[in-house]
């Protein structure tokens, strides 16, 4: 077309291109107003740029609650020592790495060993005494032991010479009275025969009381023994029962002396009436057991203190050996602590890790804590969530982040757990800082290789998702209305106009949401509903569309 006609077509239509641009005027102050990023084309109609619309497309879309974490171990050991003494040596820094077993501290303990060395010196001169007891114990007893062995104790071989001689004064003075009897020829006067049964009945009685006293006394010491074994003492304990059969025996042989002299004072006076030499004859008899019996009970006597000697020197080996065991077993625990905190003093790394932070400082005492190990193989996430946040947060729900230190590359992780309890407000802030806070922790999936520990994480906690859903801009939906509206670029007669949709929502984010109704696949979306809702009813002009929807 040349120029005078293009002038004379533009004065025959000017009137109505002058209400046109007009027009288009208007409509673009409302999109400069809305924010929005239009041109207006030679047609008068706004041109739309890539940015301002999206070919919608299916895609996964998810619901996400930002937080903000830090980086930490899901593993750590605080190492401190209960030994008071200089830090000798201390081998790590904060950020150091360690090993399994690699020292990390040692504690000065020289006051700890002397201390040890002056108790182990007490202990072995108490312990060599009262083995020097037991020694000494062991000697009495051998000692005593081998002279009744050999027959060489005193008084046992004094009392048994009184016995026997005791004994040869019976059988002589028996055998005169015999002697003088058959000569007087008595043997048929039955008062006499009678007489002398009942003397030898009355003696016999007497020797079985001896005998069954001597047994009682051997019991007695016997328990005694026992129970001193069992007690642990050196005093013997008495035993009432033993007691009371002492006491028996003791009252048997008493009674069956008593009976004794009655029979021999009735025989002696049946024989004074006979013959008044025989009556002497038998008093010597009478005499003479009675001394007997009394060198027999002086034996027993003699016997039993000899074994009661024997039984309190056994008791005095016994006791100095438990004695000594008592000294050995205190000296044992006297220094055993000692010992175990010298061990103590050497302080190594119970796992690999990195050292993340460090109390103890070095030539100053421990003061308990020393240095903590952290093992950064092992890590987790830390972070608060707002209560409204938390609601929708479960064990094992997915996470992604990303830290300052890694730049774009993403992560993944797990949430491990949600706090039901409110973390306590950490100093003054502001209104939205009181608020209650709830932890929750999360675990790193996969290599934790660049992160580093105590650095922060940008997380996105997912809490549910659509898969192959028609998505579009959290900012091309109008929610102003009733119904929630999108605005779509649709062809009409040739144009392009811009109308708006009622849509049903679905899962959504901060960024995108799920459209289960009102578009379809290939519609064009305006991607800022505030710059669209102007345009609706309107012609625009679209950019170049690209075959694939464009990502958020």
């Amino acid at each position: 077309m040349s120029d005078a006609s293009s002038s004379a077509s533009s004065r025959t239509k000017k009137p109505r291109r002058k209400g046109a641009l007009i027009a288009a005027g208007a409509a673009a102050l409302l999109l400069l107003g809305g924010g929005g990023f239009y041109a207006l084309t030679g047609d008068s109609a706004p041109a739309l740029l890539a940015s301002d619309v999206r070919v919608v497309g299916q895609k996964d879309v998810a619901s996400r609650i930002p937080a903000n974490g830090t980086i930490e171990s899901a593993r750590s050991v605080t190492l401190f020592t209960t030994l008071s003494g200089p830090v000798e040596a201390l081998n790590v820094a904060v950020g150091d790495r360690v090993g399994p077993g690699q020292e990390v501290a040692r504690i000065d303990v020289s006051n700890l060993q002397q201390e040890l060395d002056q108790k182990l010196a007490s202990e072995a001169q108490s312990l060599t005494g009262a083995m020097n007891q037991v020694e000494d114990a062991q000697n009495q007893y051998n000692q005593l032991r081998a002279t009744l062995d050999a027959g060489l104790n005193a008084e046992l071989n004094s009392a048994a010479a009184a016995q026997r001689q005791a004994e040869e004064a019976f059988t002589e003075a028996q055998q005169n009275f015999d002697f003088a009897q058959q000569r007087a020829q008595l043997g048929r006067n039955q008062q006499l025969v009678a007489g002398a049964a009942a003397v030898d009945d009355a003696r016999n009685q007497v020797i079985s009381a001896g005998i069954a006293a001597g047994r009682a006394a051997n019991q007695t010491l016997a328990t005694a023994l026992a129970g001193t074994e069992e007690a642990g003492a050196a005093r013997i304990p008495v035993n009432i029962t033993d007691t009371l059969a002492n006491l028996e025996s003791a009252n048997g042989m008493d009674q069956a002396v008593d009976n004794l002299a009655k029979q021999q004072a009735a025989y002696t006076d049946a024989l004074a009436e006979v013959d008044k030499s025989l009556a002497d004859a038998q008093r010597s008899v009478a005499a003479a057991f009675a001394a007997k019996n009394d060198a027999d009970r002086a034996y027993q006597a003699a016997e039993l203190s000899v074994q009661q000697q024997l039984a309190t020197r056994a008791t005095a080996v016994d006791q100095a050996e438990r004695n000594a065991n008592i000294t050995r077993t205190v000296s044992g625990a006297g220094t055993e602590g000692l010992k175990m905190d010298i061990n103590r003093s050497t302080v190594t790394a119970p796992l690999g890790g990195v050292v993340t932070e460090v109390v103890a400082e070095q030539g100053k005492p421990a003061t308990g804590t020393l240095l903590t190990i952290a093992d950064d193989k092992q890590l987790k996430i830390t972070a608060t969530l707002r209560e409204s946040d938390a609601a929708g947060v479960k064990p094992g729900q997915k996470v992604t982040f990303t830290t300052p230190s890694t730049g774009a590359k993403e992560f993944t992780g797990t949430v491990h757990k949600v706090s039901t309890v409110a973390a306590k407000p950490t100093g003054e802030g502001t209104a939205e800082a009181k608020k209650a806070q709830f932890p929750v922790e999360i675990t790193i999936d996969g290599s934790p290789e660049g992160l580093r520990l105590g650095g922060s994480a940008k997380l996105r906690i997912i809490t549910s998702s659509a898969k192959d859903v028609l998505a579009v801009p959290r900012t091309a939906i109008d929610t102003d209305g009733e119904h929630p509206v999108v605005y779509v670029a649709v062809e009409r007669d040739g144009h392009t106009l811009v109308e708006a949709r009622d849509v049903t929502l679905g899962e959504g984010n901060d960024t995108e949401v799920a459209i289960t109704a009102g578009l379809g696949a290939g519609d064009i979306v305006l991607t800022n509903a505030t710059s669209a809702k102007p345009l609706a009813g309107t012609p625009v002009t679209l950019p170049p569309l690209d075959a694939e929807p464009a990502q958020p």
